[in-house]
């Protein structure tokens, strides 16, 4: 069982890593709402504000379904979601990734030890393999450090 709280004292300023609780609810929002406008990544999607709050408070609840957060101070400074289903074909366990967003001022190692940590957290829940995004070819490097493989090609349209 792993613990609700672990420091990760080797970031240049330590921070706490455990899984969200729905009282870390409009924390998480408020730095992910940051993501959504700050990030190149989201294609300049219209925020909707009220259906993400919904949403992800629906997430939070769902037990196949953790978030896990990075603590500076009393701030959340960095989040992965992690969503666990069986595989259709192979009934093997997985965790996709929902979300990874690491504030700009703690991108000192604070994303690595989030994705260490919910390596960790999936591992505790059975996940043989875990599937995460790269959004732009400088994520590759970080993923293929850690044993990650390219296995799918994702082909996007918006309707």
């Amino acid at each position: 069982m792993m613990p609700a709280l672990v420091e990760a004292p080797d970031v240049a300023v330590p921070v706490a890593l455990r899984r969200a609780s729905v009282e870390d609810t409009g924390a998480i929002l408020r730095l992910l709402f940051d993501a959504a406008t700050r990030s190149p990544y989201t294609g300049g999607a219209v925020l909707d504000r009220d259906g993400l709050t919904a949403h992800f408070t629906g997430l939070i609840a769902n037990s196949n379904v953790g978030f896990l957060i990075a603590i500076s101070g009393a701030d959340v400074c960095g989040v992965l979601g992690l969503m666990l289903y069986d595989d259709l074909i192979s009934s093997d366990r997985l965790a996709a990734q929902i979300c990874w967003y690491v504030a700009k001022e703690r991108r000192d190692g604070t994303g690595i030890k989030l994705l260490s940590y919910g390596e960790e957290w999936a591992k505790q829940h059975g996940v043989t393999r875990i599937q995460m995004v790269a959004p732009a070819p400088k994520f590759n490097a970080v993923f293929t450090r850690r044993g990650y493989v390219a296995t799918h090609r994702v082909y996007e349209r918006r309707l």
